[in-house]
């Protein structure tokens, strides 16, 4: 596994390429991170990083859209508390 190698939960604009995006990722050892492309061709930017990873085999994420904004959540105890 490469040190970037993602899972994670993405919301597009589209199923194009270059659509408008945002997503919550974790990789095995550069953490927990938040990417987004805020115009369609745009370019992608990557916010903020959780280190150390959270344990990937019990990892929960979530994406909150509503009042004009996306969260990002994640959760290390199976959903009862998210950060």
């Amino acid at each position: 596994t490469q040190a970037w190698t993602r899972a994670g939960l993405m919301l597009r604009d589209g199923t194009a390429a270059n659509a408008r995006n945002f997503a919550l990722f974790a990789t095995p050892s550069n953490g927990l991170f938040v990417s987004r492309r805020d115009s369609t061709n745009g370019a992608t930017t990557r916010y903020g990083t959780v280190t150390p990873t959270p344990s990937l085999s019990n990892l929960w994420m979530r994406l909150v859209w509503g009042g004009g904004a996306v969260t990002a959540y994640y959760s290390t105890n199976g959903g009862s508390t998210w950060t």
